[in-house]
């Protein structure tokens, strides 16, 4: 499906990637990878077929309940963040496939579980962060996971000043980076 804002303005529905190295890289370069690749549908199906993708959101994930049997439901190692994605890589591995229905549309009131504004919520950023960094230690071999560490990195330092203007104080930047580093 696609998700909808409080406006109901199209917003962020599904990738075309899972998390890995390419992923991470699309990160680094602000998403450009996938406007390359997939234009205006990189995240949110504006034509009228069916389309194959990476993960879904959560808020617009329908899973079938003998899928489920099979692959299990949510990990509770996540508390918030990638549970969504990590749960689309198992369905993905036992080989079924995700999908976005552009029919489906959905009115996703995101952020309501923390409060959002122009400051950056550092309890988000954080879970964030610690949501990827538990999505990498389960499906990333060791190499993987130190290559999209340092481009976490990276993409935390070149979205530094960005962020800085929003609200990133040394502190959370600093937790940040230990969040990247120790939760491996």
């Amino acid at each position: 499906g696609n998700l909808y804002n409080e406006e109901m303005k199209p917003t962020h529905s599904y990738s075309m990637l899972l998390p890995s190295i390419a992923w991470e890289l699309n990160c680094c370069l602000s998403g450009y990878l996938e406007k390359i690749l997939w234009g205006k549908n990189a995240q949110f199906n504006n034509t009228k077929h069916i389309r194959s993708v990476g993960y879904i959101c959560g808020a617009d994930l329908m899973v079938k309940q003998n899928v489920l049997k099979q692959v299990g439901s949510f990990s509770d190692k996540f508390f918030m963040y990638y549970e969504d994605t990590e749960l689309s890589y198992r369905i993905k591995k036992q080989g079924f496939i995700i999908v976005s229905i552009p029919e489906a549309k959905i009115q996703h009131l995101e952020g309501k579980s923390m409060q959002r504004g122009k400051q950056i919520n550092s309890m988000r950023m954080m879970n964030i962060e610690y949501g990827l960094s538990t999505y990498y230690s389960l499906h990333a071999n060791m190499f993987n996971q130190k290559i999209t560490q340092l481009l976490r990195l990276l993409r935390l330092k070149v979205k530094r000043d960005i962020l800085k203007k929003n609200g990133l104080t040394k502190e959370l930047y600093v937790k940040c980076k230990k969040l990247i580093f120790n939760n491996l």
